[in-house]
């Protein structure tokens, strides 16, 4: 029950306009759950650095500047240049618009702006071309970035505002609803592993606050750490459920005594059966003894004799009375199993793509008959 209202419909939460209802659902972000769990690609560090003078040439930075000249340039390269200082050093910002009046507009002098950008340097001096000039909700923190690519009328949003939009939706969202979160994994796995609790990894992972943003990029802070392992282990736990549902599932007993078989059978082959080969044939003869279906996975490399246990477990069904069905991805294996089963004095059928309708009936129906 207490987990209910996070399966409400986005488009029910009074916290969120209607461009944000529409950009979230237009990422397939259906409920609050999905919301809080769609978590960011990666991060970027939009905190100014304390001064010019640690900019390094090279490094992608945020830098908090004053405007001291605005220069149109009569330049092949560069129409405008915006020089500014954060009074220890000087930097410019060089841009490439045919129409100047826009960074006039913006850049005015004397006025403090925050840019994200490049560092470069020519002949000694330090410059940033087409800087990112940045919100007041895009500076002065780690920002998250998510992934925004969609279809429809909301492609025709620019990808910086859809970007912006996207994260103070799902921020407030975060903020709001996380408090709410049950931690579902047991408290002495959580103590084990000295893990976070889940409503604060979710929040932290969507409004990261003072975290070193290299060790976000790879998600090796205790927050996403945290989250790594709930999809692990519910992703084990979802296995382990189809299990038992499987155990639930009646099948045919087939009972042998699996030595007496794997010795008669391998006495039947012109080479010996490898010690692997014997141990994993044992393994499926003594799961089809069971009142439930098997599910198992075969896993050996080209050549290591996979189809011979298949061989095996199919003369095992064949024995007891049951037909067995051989599916493989291509008709050129179809063909080579339909060959090597019929070898061991089993009756079988071809039934592959390419034969005529009237060879693909009569096949149907000599196995219908048995």
């Amino acid at each position: 029950r207490p987990l209910r209202s996070f399966f409400t419909d986005i488009g029910k939460l009074n916290l969120l306009d209607d461009k944000e209802k529409k950009l979230i659902k237009s990422l397939g972000i259906n409920t609050v759950i999905d919301a809080l769990f769609y978590f960011p690609l990666r991060y970027e560090d939009r905190r100014p650095l304390p001064s010019v003078k640690l900019a390094k040439v090279g490094d992608k930075v945020v830098l908090k500047l004053r405007v001291r000249e605005v220069r149109i340039l009569k330049d092949d390269r560069y129409t405008a240049e915006v020089v500014c200082t954060d009074g220890t050093e000087y930097i410019s910002l060089l841009f490439k618009y045919k129409k100047t009046d826009f960074v006039r507009a913006v850049y005015r002098i004397g006025s403090e702006v925050f840019v994200l950008g490049k560092v470069k340097s020519f002949q000694g001096k330090k410059y940033i071309v087409h800087p990112q000039l940045l919100s007041e909700e895009e500076r002065g923190s780690v920002l998250p970035i998510y992934y925004v690519r969609t279809k429809g009328e909301v492609m025709k949003i620019s990808s910086r505002t859809r970007q912006n939009r996207l994260r103070v939706a799902l921020q407030k969202i975060a903020r709001r609803l996380t408090p709410r979160l049950p931690d579902y994994m047991p408290r002495k796995v959580i103590e084990k592993y000295n893990f976070p609790p889940l409503d604060e990894s979710v929040l932290e992972v969507h409004t990261p606050y003072d975290t070193d943003v290299k060790e976000l990029n790879r998600f090796a802070d205790p927050y996403h750490r945290r989250l790594i392992y709930d999809d692990l282990f519910l992703f084990q736990l979802s296995l382990l459920l189809k299990r038992k549902e499987t155990e639930r599932e009646k099948a045919p007993k087939i009972t042998l005594s699996p030595e007496k078989f794997i010795a008669k059978f391998e006495r039947s082959l012109p080479f010996p059966l490898t010690n692997a080969q014997r141990r994993v044939l044992k393994e499926v003869l003594t799961d089809m003894s069971k009142q439930h279906p098997m599910n198992r996975l075969l896993q050996g490399d080209v050549g290591s004799g996979k189809t011979i246990v298949a061989i095996g477990a199919t003369l095992a069904a064949v024995e007891k009375g049951y037909q067995v069905a051989v599916m493989v991805p291509t008709e050129v294996l179809a063909r080579q199993h339909h060959e090597r089963f019929a070898n061991f004095g089993m009756k079988v059928e071809l039934l592959i793509g390419s034969l005529p309708q009237s060879q693909k009936k009569s096949a149907r129906m000599r196995v219908r008959e048995g």
